[in-house]
């Protein structure tokens, strides 16, 4: 699990950061551009659990089961339901 201190960014600088990142996803125009881009910017094990949330989006899209995700994927119900949530 990653872990964060909870201090915010202010919102000029905050508004930057995300500005920068826009443009770096904007050079990628193939999804192995876009992971080479994504590398970049996060730790191997933030790709992973990126990953395999998208994953997780792309598999409940399909109907895929609760429990199917789980074995595929290897992740727990909660990543699931969590994912689910915010999508």
């Amino acid at each position: 699990m990653v872990n964060i201190n909870r201090k915010y960014l202010k919102e000029r600088l905050k508004n930057s950061a995300w500005q920068e990142l826009l443009r770096e996803i904007n050079k990628a125009h193939s999804p192995e551009s876009l992971e080479k881009v994504l590398a970049k910017w996060l730790t191997d094990d933030e790709l992973i659990m990126l990953e395999k949330r998208l994953a997780i989006k792309t598999l409940l899209k399909a109907g895929v089961r609760h429990n199917e995700i789980k074995r595929i994927l290897d992740v727990s119900s909660h990543t699931i339901t969590s994912t689910k949530k915010r999508i």
